[in-house]
């Protein structure tokens, strides 16, 4: 069992940098964040923090709806 931890640990980690780098080099507010924001919703429904994952749901959402608005 440790493995799968192990592994779910280092698949969080890189979404985790997958949303830093992009937001680095695009914005917090680009359509090119979404993919990260979207993993990081379904992690967070997995462990039924629905607050948190309806949030980052929001987020993919509207950068789907709105993909050159800038903030």
């Amino acid at each position: 069992m440790p493995e799968r931890y192990e592994t779910d640990s280092c698949l969080h980690i890189s979404w985790l940098m997958q949303i830093y780098y992009a937001s680095e080099e695009y914005g917090v507010a680009d359509v090119r964040t979404s993919g990260g924001y979207f993993h990081m919703a379904e992690v967070f429904h997995q462990q039924h923090n629905t607050t948190v994952a309806q949030s980052l749901y929001l987020q993919v959402a509207l950068l789907s709806t709105h993909p050159f608005d800038s903030a």
